[in-house]
């Protein structure tokens, strides 16, 4: 029993402990997931979202020759490089991928501005704004080009820290339900050898006292393999043989009370003086063999 004890509280000690560190583990990755995983997600998709206002603002601004509007695009792009400016310190690893971004937008914003105030001060014939703007038009490509790049890295780790640890979780159930699995075959093999072992054990107690109960005291009492069915045996075999002493004490008192009334028979004079003196002898060599 006390293995069996011993075996059960190491066996679910071990899956607590390792459903333990695995939530830990868990803990912390969803933690980071939610400190800095989902907000690059959602700065990348706002940095795209602020492509196209600061875009909008500028051509905004080329249309209605309104510096107010080009200073209003300016602003936003300031709040753009803000948020690029912060990339890094939410994930170091992103440090080369971050300054390329903010070089390109900063060449993009530049070339932009330059453009659009040319247009507002009436700088460009017909003719050259076109030639004028596709600078303006390739370092805007080339900065988009980087940020969706950036966006499709930033949700493709996204989804591997999220399969990491769905992939994690089903092998830690699979072990602990296997773990489980054998912890509960093994315990239960135990109870059932230990449930035979008592059943056999018990089955030769009764045996034993049957055959001590019909009076054969010599009947052998065996072995036992456990500790508790061997102090049973024990304790049977301390039984027999006082029984066995009990019994041997009685045909001892019974044989001296024989010669004891054979010799008072003889004393009232029922037998002769040779009488008398063989049965004197036979009952003193009785009581010397009963000593």
């Amino acid at each position: 029993m006390t293995i069996i004890a011993m075996i059960a509280l190491i066996g679910f000690s071990s899956i607590v402990f390792s459903n333990y560190s695995f939530f830990q583990d868990t803990t912390a990755s969803l933690e980071e997931i939610q400190q800095v995983d989902l907000v690059l997600v959602q700065m990348a998709n706002d940095l795209q979202v602020g492509l196209v206002d600061v875009n909008r603002l500028f051509e905004a601004a080329m249309v209605e020759d309104d510096k107010d509007t080009l200073e209003e695009a300016l602003l936003l792009a300031k709040q753009q490089r803000q948020m690029l400016d912060q990339l890094d310190e939410l994930k170091p690893s992103l440090r080369i991928q971050a300054g390329d971004l903010l070089a390109a937008f900063e060449d993009y914003v530049e070339s932009t501005r330059r453009y659009t105030s040319d247009v507002i001060d009436d700088l460009y014939r017909s003719d050259e704004m076109y030639v004028a703007v596709a600078p303006t038009i390739a370092k805007r490509q080339a900065y988009e080009n980087l940020l969706r790049r950036f966006s499709s890295d930033i949700n493709a780790s996204f989804e591997a820290t999220m399969d990491s640890i769905r992939g994690e979780a089903e092998v830690v159930t699979q072990e602990q339900f296997v773990f489980g699995a054998m912890l509960v075959a093994l315990v239960l093999g135990a109870y059932i050898w230990l449930f035979m072992v008592v059943n056999s054990a018990m089955t030769d107690v009764i045996e034993v006292s049957g055959e001590i109960s019909d009076g054969n005291l010599d009947v052998d009492i065996g072995e036992a393999n456990s500790t508790e069915v061997k102090k049973l045996f024990a304790a049977l075999t301390i039984m027999r043989d006082r029984l066995k002493q009990q019994n041997n004490d009685a045909e001892t008192r019974s044989r001296r009370q024989e010669q004891l009334t054979h010799l008072n028979e003889a004393l009232r004079g029922e037998l002769t003086l040779n009488q008398v003196l063989d049965a004197m002898l036979t009952s003193l060599a009785g009581m010397l063999n009963s000593l």
